[in-house]
């Protein structure tokens, strides 16, 4: 089993760089880590790199109600060609098993539901279509961190593994 995490966020001392470090000891197999890597430090993953991954997971802040600029380009430009046409040749995520969103919200759980939660569709839909036929679909999502405090905050990260532990195994 491999497992490739793809993580969105510019900050390095950031709650969402907390999460893309919990989710990596989350994805850890026996002494098999994860591939990590962050968009925003110059990685750029492949179509190659997406051979044989089983356990996708993206970690990224939602801003102004979608997936930030750096990660709707890597979508763009990896995984377009596949969403809005027809490609001769298969998706490189048919081997995922299991696609995994990790997500922070400003705002309340409800007004991201009224607003569409456009990564979640994003995700959800567009990108879950090309993986395996039978890919299970994880959406997790902490909705409401400008009104939490550090300790509920912590809680979701330490959480974080033990999700993502029963996902992978």
């Amino acid at each position: 089993m491999s497992a490739l995490i793809i993580h969105a966020h510019p900050v390095p001392d950031s709650l969402n760089r907390a999460l893309f470090i919990a989710a990596q000891e989350g994805l850890t197999a026996g002494d098999d880590r994860p591939a990590a890597a962050s968009l925003c430090d110059g990685d750029d993953p492949t179509s190659a790199d997406l051979a044989d991954v089983d356990t996708l997971a993206f970690v990224y802040p939602t801003w102004w109600g979608g997936p930030p600029s750096i990660l709707l380009d890597w979508v763009g430009r990896r995984l377009g060609p596949w969403i809005d046409s027809t490609p001769t040749e298969p998706s490189p995520l048919t081997s995922v098993r299991d696609l995994v969103a990790i997500t922070t919200h400003g705002s309340p759980r409800m007004l991201n539901v009224l607003t569409g939660e456009p990564g979640r569709r994003l995700f959800g839909r567009s990108v879950r279509g090309l993986c395996a036929p039978d890919c299970r679909w994880h959406w997790l999502a902490y909705y409401g961190i400008d009104a939490e405090n550090a300790e509920t905050r912590t809680a979701f990260v330490s959480g974080l593994p033990d999700q993502l532990r029963s996902i992978h195994h």
